[in-house]
């Protein structure tokens, strides 16, 4: 879809019409709701704004920094009317600008938008990334408050949702529409459930069925380190998504609560304990680095010191299997949690959904020391339970408290795409050795870095699958013996002259000749540009 096919998209309206006629493609699609840094949204982007928190004053600051970011259009999803000021802005920029009338309807321009991509991308796991991102915004912003919180929730999932306490008490409704808040729910009956069901469960994927007139509500425990501080109930069924995905939800809990711990200014909600405060800085929730460092003294917990984080992750080898209907991912991830803690006892441990987050200092001690003791690790898992497959991903170390949230992103990439370039072949994957991927992994869409791929390795691979050849294979084989002859043909088992003879070829192909360490580096970054290529085009999704 480019920007004139979104412009005759039923609902749409374009405020200045003579840039309504773009044929740029949306390659590039981000949500933002309040202003602040936007750090998720790429340059030639398309934004939609959901403007309905804010004054028309912010909403001229969000068109300038969008502006910045350099996107290729935008258009409000609001009930609000869009000042002359803020088209006058998007004029001057020659910036598309568009209002869309439906917002109670908003899922069905998702629906179109992403049916128009050339890559297949699950409308949900979308939503739930972005809202991840407008969680953090919305945090930092003046606007942050526990019933704008509930109700980005709900815009974002466009369900009905209710935050109650801990003694069950209803605290504020989320609607993705505006409508009176719904007073006939049976609080009496939800807390009869509830008590029950906090003396057994004890994990967010296990959530409790709750029932409001026909619809069913998914409720899931706000927990911190020693209690629970209330319950978020989503409902569960969407007539175009169907059910919740109760995943996403469990990864997306940990944002909500420590954003409500950390800025809450109600009763409910109390000072955040060690483990929420290294969450927080863990997520990148405290962006200030002179509080952070006041909240580590409060803890006593170095502020300068080199860390690292690795993380642990349980996936099931059925990838149809559904881990969220028992509670055995719990139990494994208490099992490997406490596995863990015997073999790195000075390190700090925190839990998610279906992972183990370790923090660990940089010392002195050499990897082939450490190294044993992460394998040993996945040895007793996979032994211990045979039906699950796991991951570890290592962090780059860094020397502050505030970079922590570098090392946390980098050991989460590590896993996400090492796991799906490496397939079946590793286990365990380190951002060192990952570092050329991500950088390459961010110029997806970059026309020059596309350019180096086509006219190098994807015309060894368009000669190998005309001739029934091996030459990219042969390619990739030298570049992983860091092109010594010798050692590759040794492992292909061919002679060596042999081996000169497919280079040969291959340097015809190319026009280029081997011999130049230019030549070299574009090969190495080409065929690890083709493995993101292909992991893309098998999972169907960028987003990672």
């Amino acid at each position: 879809m480019n920007i004139y096919d979104f412009s005759k998209l039923p609902k749409t309206n374009s405020l200045i019409p003579k840039l309504c006629s773009s044929k740029e493609e949306i390659t590039k699609i981000s949500i933002v709701v309040t202003p602040g840094n936007f750090y998720w949204v790429e340059s030639g982007a398309f934004v939609f704004i959901l403007s309905n928190f804010i004054n028309q004053d912010d909403i001229s600051s969000i068109l300038r920094s969008l502006i910045n970011k350099k996107i290729v259009g935008c258009c409000f999803i609001s009930n609000q009317r869009i000042t002359e000021i803020n088209v006058n802005i998007c004029k001057n920029f020659n910036l598309p600008l568009f209002t869309y009338d439906d917002f109670d309807n908003i899922s069905d321009l998702w629906n179109t938008v992403f049916k128009s991509y050339k890559r297949s991308i699950d409308v949900q796991n979308f939503l739930f990334s972005q809202l991840k991102n407008n969680i953090i915004c919305l945090m930092n912003s003046s606007y942050f408050n526990e019933k704008n919180l509930t109700d980005l929730v709900s815009i974002f999932l466009h369900r009905e949702i209710y935050l109650l306490s801990s003694n069950y008490n209803l605290l504020y409704q989320g609607k993705y529409f505006k409508t009176e808040i719904n007073s006939n729910i049976p609080l009496v009956q939800w807390s009869e459930v509830l008590s029950k069901w906090n003396k057994t469960a004890s994990y967010s994927l296990d959530p409790v069925n709750l029932y409001l007139d026909e619809k069913i509500f998914l409720c899931f425990p706000l927990k911190s380190e020693t209690n629970i501080l209330g319950y978020l109930c989503i409902e569960d069924i969407h007539p175009l998504w169907n059910h919740l995905s109760v995943v996403n939800t469990s990864e997306l809990l940990p944002y909500y609560i420590i954003c409500i711990v950390h800025y809450s200014k109600t009763k409910v909600f109390r000072r955040k304990s060690f483990e929420e405060f290294l969450q927080s800085t863990l997520y990148g929730f405290i962006t200030d680095s002179s509080e952070l460092k006041r909240e580590a003294a409060n803890f006593d917990f170095e502020y300068y010191l080199n860390r690292y984080v690795w993380i642990l992750r349980i996936e099931p080898l059925d990838s149809n299997k559904d881990i969220t209907n028992t509670n055995i991912a719990n139990q494994i991830i208490t099992y490997a949690k406490n596995l863990s803690e015997k073999h790195f006892y000075n390190n700090i441990f925190l839990t998610e959904s279906t992972q183990i987050i370790s923090i660990q200092i940089k010392d002195d001690t050499p990897d082939e020391v450490e190294w044993p003791k992460y394998l040993k690790i996945l040895d007793i898992l996979e032994l211990q339970f045979p039906e699950y497959r796991f991951y570890i991903g290592f962090s780059r170390a860094y020397p502050s408290l505030y970079e922590l949230k570098n090392a946390y992103e980098d050991a989460v990439f590590s896993i996400s795409i090492g796991k799906k370039i490496f397939h079946n072949t590793k286990n365990i994957f380190n951002y060192n050795d990952l570092l050329i991927y991500h950088l390459l992994y961010n110029q997806i869409d970059n026309p020059i870095i596309k350019r180096l791929y086509n006219n190098t390795i994807r015309q060894i691979e368009i000669h190998d699958n005309k001739k029934n050849d091996i030459l990219l294979n042969t390619l990739t084989i030298l570049i992983d013996n860091n092109f010594n002859y010798k050692l590759t043909a040794d492992n292909l088992f061919i002679h060596r002259n042999t081996l000169y003879q497919r280079l040969n070829k291959i340097e015809s192909i190319i026009r280029m000749s081997l011999k130049k360490s230019e030549t070299r580096l574009l090969l190495q970054l080409g065929v690890k540009f083709g493995h993101i290529i292909n992991m893309i085009e098998q999972n169907d999704d960028k987003d990672i």
